[in-house]
């Protein structure tokens, strides 16, 4: 069974409420269609790449 977009955020973000998590899907990645797979990777490859991406500017601004 494939996972949803949410289900897939909620993986990096556990806490994070269904508030912040469509927030993130919807502004700090680029779903829908913002996606430029390289060869052999899909778009949820992408899509976590973008979400790790993200996570880790959070950890870094955390300690600022």
């Amino acid at each position: 069974m494939k996972k949803n977009v949410v289900e897939i955020a909620k993986e990096y973000f556990p806490n994070a409420t269904k508030k912040e998590l469509y927030f993130i899907i919807w502004e700090e990645t680029g779903y829908p269609t913002f996606f430029a797979p390289k060869e052999g990777e899909t778009a949820e490859d992408v899509f976590r790449q973008q979400l790790i991406k993200y996570k880790n500017s959070i950890e870094i601004n955390k300690g600022e």
